[in-house]
């Protein structure tokens, strides 16, 4: 399976795509990976370009969700199978996951990546 490469966007940063556009600017700098690079969007009236690439303007993203673009729209990053599993925004610019709403890895005092890390330190993995 590829690696996706295409934008992760929250309804947050949709927001703030919107505004800049309607602002008037033809370009605006910001991440569109959820704070792993910060790249130039170029922004027109119906669509805007990110790392050679254009996509509509997204509408209706949904709270508390990442979204991807799928070649037709940008729709949640999320899984269901007997349960409901979605990557979801954390103030830290790295997600978290949650199984039916309920948080998978902490956020309110520590990273989900610093979080991740201290677990796999107490088990430390041979060569890892």
């Amino acid at each position: 399976m590829e690696r996706y490469s295409g934008p992760l966007l929250t309804r947050q940063l949709a927001v703030l795509l919107l505004a800049r556009r309607d602002s008037g600017a033809l370009s605006w700098t910001a991440s569109m990976d959820l704070g792993r690079s910060q790249d130039l969007v170029k922004l027109a009236a119906d669509a805007w370009q990110w790392r050679e690439q254009c996509f509509p303007y997204p509408f209706d993203l949904k709270d508390r969700t990442i979204h991807f673009w799928d070649g037709e729209d940008f729709v949640p990053v999320s899984r269901y199978s007997g349960a409901l599993i979605k990557l979801v925004p954390s103030e830290w610019d790295v997600p978290t996951f949650e199984i039916d709403g309920i948080k998978m890895l902490p956020t309110a005092r520590e990273s989900p990546l610093d979080d991740a890390r201290r677990k796999v330190a107490l088990v430390q993995p041979a060569g890892k």
